[in-house]
């Protein structure tokens, strides 16, 4: 009985860790290196109007000038998030950071849930771990949500 509550705490502790990594590498000076392309400024730029004079959008903006139209749900979580940093890219940032940190908070989930709490935390590291993974979950853009939606 006490290696099965120790085993459970130790899943617990490591768990802990990991998340706390996850926070760190996703967080840590967001700010500075939020990843800001064209993309970014135009469905930004269509957002702050949104905050500076309220309207209702429609459509949403042109996937990379292809004449594919986004939904316009990104623009007013956009423009929600320039809204409470009165114009500050600061507050988009820490929101790219939140879903990239609560991604990986599903997959642990869904690992555990599907194999064991192992592999559930393995995954769960990786994802908050690699490189390119933790640069792209900087960025605020459309495809933001496809790793958590396709969970």
């Amino acid at each position: 009985m006490t290696f099965v509550k120790n085993k459970l705490q130790l899943n617990k502790f490591l768990l802990l860790v990991v998340l706390l990594v996850s926070v760190f590498l996703h967080f840590y000076k967001s700010p500075e290196l939020f990843v800001f392309t064209a993309d970014e400024e135009h469905q930004l730029t269509i957002a702050q109007t949104i905050v500076d004079n309220f309207h209702l959008e429609w459509v949403g903006v042109s996937s990379a000038d292809t004449g594919f139209y986004l939904g316009p749900l990104w623009m007013y979580f956009g423009a929600f998030g320039l809204w409470i940093g009165g114009g500050n890219l600061w507050w988009v940032s820490l929101a790219a950071s939140a879903i990239g940190v609560a991604t990986g908070l599903l997959i642990y989930f869904i690992g555990k849930t599907l194999f064991n709490k192992q592999v559930a935390l393995i995954s769960f590291l990786l994802y908050s771990t690699l490189p390119l993974i933790v640069y792209y979950d900087r960025k605020f853009w459309n495809p933001t949500l496809n790793s958590i939606t396709s969970l």
